[in-house]
């Protein structure tokens, strides 16, 4: 049966899609205006605020084994979740700190969710185990669903900043990792409202890291044990926020066990951005700190 694995032909099929779609979409905005480039990107993010409703019309959504309360799966519960959401109003705002923001979180998540497609490759669905149950196939409408919506949040970014349509500023980066903060605090607080109707597990089942724990803000699993790329998080996580004071036992404190994290690799995928979309002013940014860094120690040598 024909099932996506990382870096098997259907995998690849799906990259050589995005990268078809986004050169034609760059050729069809080359010689239009302004305002057309304008609302053909608020076009893409409202199509993909429709998706984002119109996917609980669809198995496995409709299938109550696996998604009890289908009004759940249309909430902010991640963050490509909160970005579908709001990004149609952040669309329009002014402060370039905020749009900053929009773009590159869009960029970043949109961009590794098509080439680490882990919801795609997983054998759950809403934490069910669907193994024996039923298989992810390469081309089922949850599959094509799942890398439209990835690929329009990374699409429209990526067509702002290719097209000017916003300047990101490597002055500005600093900022991003509080609001990606702010974005799990409300991917929290959704959490717990869900939880007050009973449409999510309450009470200490909502915390176990193993359930359904939205964009990992409840921990993860054996973090004392953890390998690979989550050693990333291991080494500037404090281990007081991943212990319960009066237990002794693991206990992950909500998002806030996440801010140093966030607070550094959000910062470094932020520059990351700007490196690409703003290089030679990144650069020159990044010399001159190191310039004056350099000629601080020089002088408290003295």
């Amino acid at each position: 049966m024909a099932t996506i694995e990382m870096f098997n032909i259907y995998y690849f099929i799906y990259i050589f899609i995005a990268v078809v779609l986004t050169v034609l979409s760059v050729r069809l905005l080359r010689n239009k205006s302004d305002k057309y480039r304008f609302w053909f990107v608020y076009g893409l993010i409202l199509l993909n605020f429709a998706i984002h409703f119109l996917k609980i019309l669809i198995f496995p959504y409709t299938d109550p084994y696996f998604v009890e309360n289908r009004i759940v799966k249309v909430s902010f519960e991640n963050i490509c979740a909160v970005s579908v959401l709001v990004f149609p109003f952040l669309y329009f705002v002014k402060a370039k700190t905020l749009k900053d923001y929009m773009v590159s979180i869009a960029f970043v998540s949109g961009l590794l969710a098509v080439i680490y497609p882990l919801d795609a490759i997983a054998q759950t669905f809403n934490a069910v185990d669907i193994t024996g149950i039923y298989t992810k196939t390469a081309f089922s409408l949850e599959t094509i669903r799942f890398y439209t919506t990835h690929f329009l949040l990374f699409l429209a970014p990526f067509l702002m900043l290719y097209y000017k349509m916003h300047e990101i500023s490597i002055k500005r980066a600093i900022w991003l990792p509080f609001y990606l903060i702010m974005w799990l605090f409300i991917i929290y607080l959704n959490e717990y409202v869900l939880s007050l109707f009973g449409l999510v597990p309450g009470g200490l089942e909502m915390y176990d890291p193993n359930g359904r724990n939205p964009s990992l803000i409840f921990g993860v699993k054996d973090i004392d044990n953890i390998k690979g790329v989550g050693l990333l998080l291991k080494v500037v996580v404090p281990r007081f926020l991943t212990v319960n004071p009066f237990t002794g036992t693991q206990f992950f404190w909500p998002v806030i066990w996440m801010v140093i994290p966030v607070i550094i690799y959000g910062y470094l995928l932020a520059v990351g951005v700007n490196l690409v979309f703003d290089h030679d002013n990144t650069i020159e940014y990044i010399k001159t700190k190191l310039r004056m860094k350099i000629k601080k120690e020089e002088t408290e040598q003295i």
